[in-house]
């Protein structure tokens, strides 16, 4: 007999002689359905009770909260987004403000405030754009110009989600 399960994608499957696992991505928290046959013996309830009820009681990122993310940089040429390359997900547009202080990111609303200290020190961003869905965990800054986004690279550091 198989069991389907929602799990955390981080949780580790024992007891199990097989086990078939997918992402599903969400807004908001990357969760995987797995699909088991449990080993005889297997108490199959007590083995994911706690992992389900985590998934299920996930929600997005609290106001202050500080989570580590991957950064990366992009510009407004059509090579990298769409066809009307100034204007973000929202309706901004980006080329109009022409400001640096603008990023894109999946897993906070649109209009949600963050920091990164230890790379902008007090600059505050104003999430305005979405990327691609398979960008669950990463922030992308907007750039005036090529150069400037190639040599920010791709990062990892701590962001602070700020209240609104």
């Amino acid at each position: 007999m198989k069991f389907a399960y929602l799990i955390s994608s981080d949780m580790m499957v024992e007891g199990f002689k097989r086990v078939a696992a997918f992402s599903l991505l969400t807004l908001f928290l990357p969760v995987a359905v797995a699909v088991a046959e449990p080993l005889e013996g297997t108490n199959v309830t007590e083995a994911f009770s706690s992992e389900i009820a985590l998934a299920a009681s996930a929600d997005p990122p609290k106001e202050g909260r500080v989570m580590l993310v991957d950064m990366t940089a992009y510009t407004s040429r059509e090579a990298e987004t769409d066809s009307t390359p100034c204007i973000a997900a929202g309706g901004f547009d980006l080329c109009e403000n022409n400001r640096e202080d603008v990023v894109a990111a999946n897993f906070v609303p649109l209009g949600t405030r963050i920091k990164v200290p230890s790379i902008f020190g007090d600059k505050t961003f104003t999430v305005v754009d979405r990327m691609n869905s398979r960008y669950t965990n990463r922030v992308d800054f907007w750039f005036k110009d090529l150069d400037r986004a190639r040599q920010f690279g791709v990062r990892t550091a701590e962001i602070i989600v700020l209240p609104n």
